[in-house]
């Protein structure tokens, strides 16, 4: 009880030391609250102090922005004052000028409305115009099939420039190189037969009239090759807003162009291009006719008076010496301009002239796209040369693309007719020298280039000895009589001279060569009815092919293979794990873009047999099993089979006989497999099969001019090929090639 008070008094000291201390911690946060005041104070009045001077600087701005406005709104009273006193000042001679173009406007009103009552039939008011093409040729086309059109579907034909020499910024008006008027009465005689005004306009007279067409329609024609552009309608017409609608034209006739377009009712029709894109008329129409025969007529009768007389000066210095010449067009369906004015280049990476064994890589080109500007020539791939052969061959130059389309199952009728027929599309040096000597001798032989293409020297010295001709160029004949040629009139001069030639060398596939051709047989037509016979007509002859055959030999030893017996008749194999090995692997050299043999494709083979009734029956040329090459069921020969004798087979190669030709590879075909004949599980023994020189043959002989005598690879001598060695060693010897390169 004694020591009770003095707990208290502990817990009571102890007491106000916690308090002690609670107000030491809350003196020193208080001191600490007030420090921090402090510092925003003093932040505070800094922020202030810098406000304030922004505001006096701002103040000052917006007073100088004052004085400014002020300014310039005086400024812009003194101009308006000038402006009125300018008005003022020529309103008069403005009122002159009005009241004169007002003159005019009448004037052609008037002129406009004689016109009309002159005509029983009224102007169309719509129109149809289309980009040209560079190529001379393909601008005739063109232009043939505008008119086409335009007679169709009852609108003005508007005709483009000439791009002579294919560019943009070099354009002619058609009239300034050739004679508009045979065409202008062409159109109106299509007017009658069609019941429309039957007008056209040239495409500087059309620009004035300030129409556009609502969109530009873009044409995809069958010529596989073409894509359509709009690089004249953008450069030449303002155009380049315009959006583009992608339309089909493939095989369209007149009645497919009233039906997409007939009624349209917007003023102005605008294709990308029209060559390739119209098929004429139904026969027994009014206009098909005319399309056949007076329009191509009007067309090949449209040089001007100058250019006919200076082509007649070239003409009659030509066959001064003989009374006739000769001209050969040295086509190049890849670089078609025509005028030896034409800007050149050396292009060596550009595509050869004739095959691809035969290049020239050393000839000028002109540096034109034949398509442009209205359509653009989808380039053709070239073969990758590093690493493993290139199994597939794509066409290199448009005459490529003419011969693989020919053995298309799709490909078009008149590529088909020519290259059955044999004519030639590529004007190669082998062409030249089996086709020169067909000129009449002594004649003088005028030279027409595509792109200034140039015959080889040796070669034109040659035929020059053995024809006893002279090669000439018009450029030759022009610097000997001092004419004065201006350089848009080349091309009609050049054409002009040519048609006139009596011997005329043509290219079937070239249009160019088609206007000319044309011409010879009008001109064939007025010699057949004149009185006197003592000229002879002109005679048109054609590039040909010629005749070439290529074997690449798979194998030419004797092999026996005897029967045995299995259910599937299965007679022996050749293959990279098997005793018997092919001669040859790679075969591509003979392979088309396609993954098909190139053309007029056969296997040849001699066969022995011991047993007529167990003969070879399935030739199967495959990478694997059943795919992958080719796949023959083997006919018997001429007389059916004969026992212990040699006979030779021809299997031509057809399209069924293919098992996926593109994913093939030729470049390493090692496997053969042959089958027998009515097979058996108890087959007998004793009976064999032999076989001997077994080639895979291509030939570009025509079919036409086959000769009576067939001769057989292995009497011919074979082609080059790669040795018969593995991709992995063709890629290691590439390899090891760069390497020390």
């Amino acid at each position: 009880a004694a020591q009770e008070p003095e707990a208290v008094v502990a817990a009571r000291v102890e007491e106000a030391r916690g308090e002690a201390a609670r107000a030491a911690e809350m003196a020193r946060e208080a001191g600490q609250r007030e420090q921090i005041m402090t510092q925003d104070k003093a932040y505070l009045a800094g922020r202030l102090e810098v406000a304030s001077e922004r505001l006096l600087q701002t103040e000052a701005v917006l007073a100088r922005r004052d004085s400014d406005l002020a300014s310039m709104q005086a400024a812009k009273e003194a101009a308006e004052a000038r402006l009125a006193a300018a008005a003022a000042e020529h309103a008069e001679s403005c009122s002159s000028r009005v009241a004169e173009e007002a003159a005019k406007w009448e004037k052609a009103a008037a002129a406009a409305a004689a016109a009309s009552a002159a005509s029983s039939k009224p102007f169309s008011g719509r129109y149809v115009v289309f980009q040209p093409p560079s190529g001379l040729g393909e601008y005739f086309v063109a232009l043939r099939n505008a008119a086409g059109i335009a007679a169709a579907l009852h609108r003005t034909l508007v005709v483009p420039h000439i791009l002579w020499d294919g560019k943009l910024d070099s354009r002619m008006r058609f009239s300034a190189i050739f004679d508009l008027a045979p065409l202008r009465r062409a159109m109106a005689a299509a007017g009658t037969l069609a019941g429309y005004s039957g007008a056209l306009l040239e495409v500087d007279d059309f620009l004035q009239l300030r129409l556009a067409p609502d969109c530009l329609l873009f044409l995809h024609v069958k010529d596989p090759h073409l894509l359509p552009s709009r690089a004249y309608f953008d450069a030449v017409a303002g155009w380049s807003n315009l959006s583009a609608i992608h339309m089909p034209s493939q095989m369209c006739a007149a009645a497919d162009y009233r039906r997409l377009y007939g009624g349209c009712g917007a003023p102005v029709l605008a294709f990308s291009h029209l060559y390739a894109a119209f098929e004429g008329f139904p026969p027994g129409s009014p206009l098909a006719a005319w399309f056949a025969d007076e329009l191509p007529a009007a067309l090949s009768s449209s040089d001007s008076e100058e250019a006919t007389r200076k082509a007649g000066r070239i003409i009659a210095r030509l066959a001064a010496e003989t009374g006739s010449f000769s001209c050969i067009h040295l086509s190049h369906l890849d670089a078609a301009v025509v005028s030896s004015r034409a800007p050149l280049t050396p292009t060596p990476d550009s595509a050869s002239f004739g095959d691809a064994h035969e290049a020239d890589t050393s000839a000028p080109h002109a540096v034109v796209d034949v398509a442009g500007p209205a359509a653009h020539s989808v380039p053709h791939l070239s073969q990758d040369s590093g690493g493993a052969p290139n199994t597939l061959r794509l066409p290199s130059t448009a005459c490529d693309a003419f011969d693989a389309e020919s053995h298309q199952p799709a490909g078009r009728a008149w590529v088909k007719e020519l290259s059955s027929a044999g004519y030639s599309c590529h004007v190669s040096e082998a062409v030249l020298r089996a086709n020169l000597a067909r000129l009449p001798p002594r004649d003088p032989i005028l030279i027409l280039a595509d792109g200034g293409r140039a015959l080889p020297e040796r070669l034109a010295e040659r035929a020059s000895n053995e024809l006893r001709s002279e090669f000439r160029h018009v450029g030759d004949v022009v610097a000997l009589l001092g004419l004065d040629i201006r350089l848009p009139e080349w091309p009609s001069v050049e054409l002009a001279a040519c048609a006139a030639a009596s011997t005329l060398l043509l290219n079937r596939y070239s249009p160019l060569s088609a206007l000319l051709e044309r011409r010879a047989s009008r001109r064939a037509v007025a010699f057949a009815e004149s009185a006197d016979g003592s000229a002879a007509a002109p005679r048109s002859l054609w590039w040909m092919r010629v005749g070439s055959d290529r074997c690449v030999p798979l194998f030419t030893r004797t092999c026996r293979f005897d029967l045995q017996p299995n259910r599937f008749g299965i007679l022996g194999q050749f293959g990279p794990e098997r005793k018997l090995q092919l001669q040859t692997y790679n075969v591509s050299s003979l392979i088309g873009w396609d993954g098909r043999v190139t053309p007029n494709a056969s296997i040849e083979l001699e066969v022995y047999v011991s047993n007529e009734s167990h003969a070879l029956a399935t030739f199967e040329y495959t990478k694997d099993n059943n795919k992958l090459g080719l796949t023959f069921v083997v006919p018997p020969p001429a007389g059916g089979w004969r026992a212990h004798t040699w006979q030779p087979l021809v299997l031509p190669i057809r399209d069924r006989h293919y098992s996926f030709p593109r994913l093939t590879p030729w470049d390493n075909m090692d496997r053969l497999e042959l089958y027998y004949a009515h097979p058996h599980q108890q087959q007998q023994r004793g009976d064999y099969v032999r076989i001997r020189n077994v080639y895979l043959r291509s030939s570009t002989q025509a079919p036409s001019s086959e000769t009576a005598r067939y001769t057989p690879c292995c009497d011919l001598a074979p082609v080059d090929h790669a040795p018969a060695r593995r991709p992995s060693e063709q890629l290691a010897a590439s390899a090891a090639a760069s390497g020390g390169q």
